[in-house]
């Protein structure tokens, strides 16, 4: 089931119902709308949206003790969960780099659910990836030469090329795919 949000004239956000898990299903009320359990994923997503910002996500993501964070490991093989939100550290959370950016080492076998996720834009039939967001923008880009060129878009790599898309020529989706 594909359920379509729309705030506001311009901005839209996707949510595939079917990907996700019960627990997360439990969040949501529907009666011929949505409303969101305060805290829970799609009402994270309409604040995101009511501030005018929709955060660019592209990468690994994990579910730990019922919080998203996203995750990575380092050079020795360690797993880590990352997170920017100090609203979701605790005391054995480290900023070793005193960056605002928030680790823990963490055993694989505490891993809820580990996912990729991979934001993508619509401009007129044409899919793009989405990599960043700017004030009246997004940055986009393609491997695509034929994409490339309908869109006026600058080659930035050997096969890669790169752009900027006003924000009410695209539609945002963001795809997310189970990792075992």
């Amino acid at each position: 089931m594909l359920l379509q949000i729309k705030i506001g004239p311009i901005q839209k956000v996707l949510i595939h119902m079917d990907i996700l898990n019960l627990k997360q299903r439990q969040q949501w009320i529907l009666n011929n709308r949505v409303t969101p359990v305060k805290g829970s994923e799609l009402h994270k997503v309409i604040k995101r949206l009511e501030n005018n910002r929709l955060m660019i996500r592209n990468g690994y993501y994990c579910i730990y003790n019922n919080i998203e964070y996203e995750i990575n490991s380092d050079l020795d093989g360690n797993t880590l969960i990352i997170t920017e939100d100090k609203t979701k550290i605790d005391s054995s959370f480290i900023d070793e780099y005193n960056s605002g950016v928030y680790s823990k080492n963490v055993d694989k076998k505490q891993i809820e659910e580990l996912y990729k996720i991979h934001t993508l834009g619509k401009i007129e039939n044409l899919e793009v990836n989405v990599e960043n967001e700017l004030e009246d923008c997004y940055i986009v880009g393609t491997s695509s030469l034929e994409i490339a060129k309908k869109l006026g878009l600058e080659r930035c790599d050997k096969y890669y090329h790169q752009g900027k898309v006003l924000k009410k020529d695209i539609v945002i989706t963001e795809e997310k795919t189970k990792i075992k």
